[in-house]
């Protein structure tokens, strides 16, 4: 894990996207690149496409809404998926015949790659997401943060909270998860970590 340099540290408070996208585009464009893997190939679209559409997705770069770095990469990711998950509805991606298994927290990073396929998928994993924002936003942080191959380390150092503090968060929200996800997930490795 790479430590921050004291010019990448936010103070405490609100910041705009303005500020903090400088700080983690880089990063960013490395998790969109790992999302792209499992689009099918010739996909129109180019990794620095979906991440910009993604950012402009977020609203107002200019408004102090971002609690940190961590807040704003787990939204940035999130916008990513849709803006797939948006182009594929609108190609009419026809599904795969064979059987997957469904999505989940503990699935290796090149394994959530949203092909068209898994749309409903990945909106019940996201609604569910956000009912639990609903009751505890940081939990849903750290799911969000998890779907993007970060440890709970990671998670700690940018979000400036302790390991501890993360790794219940953590606990709680795969349990909360499990209950959650139609189609039996909670058997599929959610609960378990």
């Amino acid at each position: 894990m790479e430590l921050e340099s004291s010019r990448d540290t936010l103070p405490p408070g609100k910041h705009s996207a303005r500020s903090i996208a400088p700080l983690v585009y880089g990063r960013l464009h490395e998790r969109c690149s790992r999302l792209m893997l499992g689009e099918r190939d010739g996909h129109s679209l180019g990794t620095t496409g979906v991440l910009n559409e993604a950012l402009l997705r977020l609203g107002d770069f200019d408004e102090p809404k971002w609690d940190s770095k961590a807040h704003f990469i787990g939204a940035a990711y999130q916008a990513m998926q849709c803006v797939l998950i948006d182009y594929g509805r609108a190609k009419k991606a026809k599904k795969r015949a064979h059987v997957r298994e469904p999505l989940h927290p503990d699935m290796p990073v090149a394994d959530r790659a949203p092909p068209a396929a898994a749309a409903e998928e990945y909106e019940a994993l996201f609604q569910a997401i956000d009912r639990l924002a609903a009751e505890d936003p940081e939990a849903a942080m750290v799911v969000k943060l998890k779907l993007i191959g970060m440890t709970n380390e990671e998670i700690a150092a940018e979000a400036g909270k302790s390991l501890k503090t993360i790794s219940l968060r953590w606990k709680y929200a795969k349990a909360w998860l499990a209950r959650e996800l139609p189609d039996g997930r909670e058997t599929t490795g959610v609960a378990s970590l």
